[in-house]
């Protein structure tokens, strides 16, 4: 999988200059970004791009993380990704080596235009995509 638009975790955090405590090669340790901490107690699993903070329990993926630490609803959080690592770019960070490899365990079976508006708002509002091209209208 090549894929240009993957952003890890730890790849997210060392931009923001966060660096783990303890590096255990597919896991790190970290103080937590999103709140006062002096025992690192913020995992973030490299393997699977998941990060957990047991001081309050909760966790999630790249998304979640950027939601939490910015303050910001799902649109907001991928627009910053968007912006801070340049999708659009030949010079986007670089993927995991151990994704590069993985085959993908899922397979697209059929393609249908995107129906729910709730989707079609986050998309509008991330690029400027014409809704006739993604929404057939009812005739």
């Amino acid at each position: 999988m090549k894929n240009s638009n993957y952003i890890s975790i730890k790849q997210y955090l060392e931009n923001k200059g966060i660096s783990p405590v303890k590096d255990r090669g597919y896991y790190g340790m970290y103080l937590s970004p999103l709140r006062n901490d002096s025992n690192p107690s913020f995992k973030v699993d490299y393997d699977k791009d998941l990060w957990y903070d047991f001081g309050t329990n909760e966790g999630g993926s790249i998304v979640d993380l950027v939601m939490k630490l910015e303050n910001c609803p799902l649109a907001e959080a991928l627009r910053q990704l968007e912006n801070s690592f340049s999708f659009h770019r030949n010079d986007t960070l670089p993927i995991s080596p151990k994704l590069e490899s993985r085959e993908s365990a899922l397979t697209i079976t059929d393609i249908k235009p995107l129906a729910h508006p709730a989707l079609w708002k986050i998309l509008s509002s991330l690029t400027p995509v014409r809704q006739s091209k993604l929404i057939p209208s009812a005739n």
